[in-house]
């Protein structure tokens, strides 16, 4: 078993996740994309053609991954289980790997509504904060 860590760490709110892995390759390098929801992960070494790659995606890492793509192509065939708070994703490798891309419905935790409750918050004080204390430069 192999591990990838500080996968979302750039990117949402900031969390990172590990990902446990068995391949006879080895991942180097990942990309999260939330506007196109998928996670790319590049391989430093190739897994060789029929290799069974298992990946232990994190729940809140990717939900409900429901394409995963291998060197730019769709998998017709790869299983799929929930096992505690994985996703976990099997499949084998139908030629030397150096990329799997996987979708799902969401990747990472998205910050964009935390940074808008706060925004809200702030503008909503200053706001109340100014209407009741009279600010001498504003006479």
């Amino acid at each position: 078993v192999q591990n990838l860590g500080f996968i979302g760490q750039k990117v949402g709110d900031g969390t990172s996740y590990l990902m446990p892995y068995i391949s006879s390759g080895s991942i180097g390098t990942f990309k999260v994309d939330q506007e196109n929801n998928f996670i790319l992960f590049t391989f430093s070494t190739p897994a060789p053609e029929g290799d069974e790659i298992i990946m232990k995606l994190n729940e809140k890492m990717i939900i409900n991954p429901n394409f995963v793509e291998v060197n730019g192509v769709m998998l017709d065939t790869y299983n799929y289980a929930k096992q505690e708070q994985f996703n976990v994703l099997m499949f084998k490798a139908p030629a030397e790997t150096w990329e799997v891309k996987v979708y799902g419905s969401q990747v990472v935790p998205e910050f964009g509504t935390i940074a808008m409750i706060i925004l809200a918050v702030a503008v909503i004080s200053v706001v109340a904060v100014t209407r009741k204390v009279k600010i001498p430069m504003l006479k």
